[in-house]
């Protein structure tokens, strides 16, 4: 993810890498005692580019 800042301070949010993108589904998740499965993750990550607004949906 890239550090710049868009106009007035907002950071500017890309994509995350593969493994952040993993993180941000698994962790929140396991939080609330919910695990998925390898494949169920990459098909998350496959299929969202690891936008974090499309992995949050």
């Amino acid at each position: 993810m890239s550090g710049s800042l868009l106009p007035h301070g907002y950071p500017m949010i890309g994509a995350l890498s593969a493994s952040e993108a993993e993180l941000a589904i698994v962790k929140p998740a396991r939080n609330e005692g919910v695990d998925f499965t390898p494949e169920a993750i990459a098909a998350i990550v496959s299929a969202t580019p690891g936008y974090p607004y499309f992995l949050q949906e």
